[in-house]
């Protein structure tokens, strides 16, 4: 086998691209809850306390 035999297994790239997925959705939650957090207090120093 080659080196590049790890690269093109299906199961590998599924297991890399869901988990590149759940990075960005666990970022995305972070900057929504500040977002909001924003919204409701009106106050940065708020966000500070989160």
């Amino acid at each position: 086998m080659s080196d590049r035999a790890g690269l093109v297994n299906r199961r590998f790239l599924l297991l890399v691209s869901g988990e590149a997925l759940s990075i960005i959705g666990d970022q995305l939650t972070r900057i929504a809850a500040i977002w909001l957090i924003l919204e409701i207090a009106s106050n940065l120093a708020a966000v500070g306390f989160w």
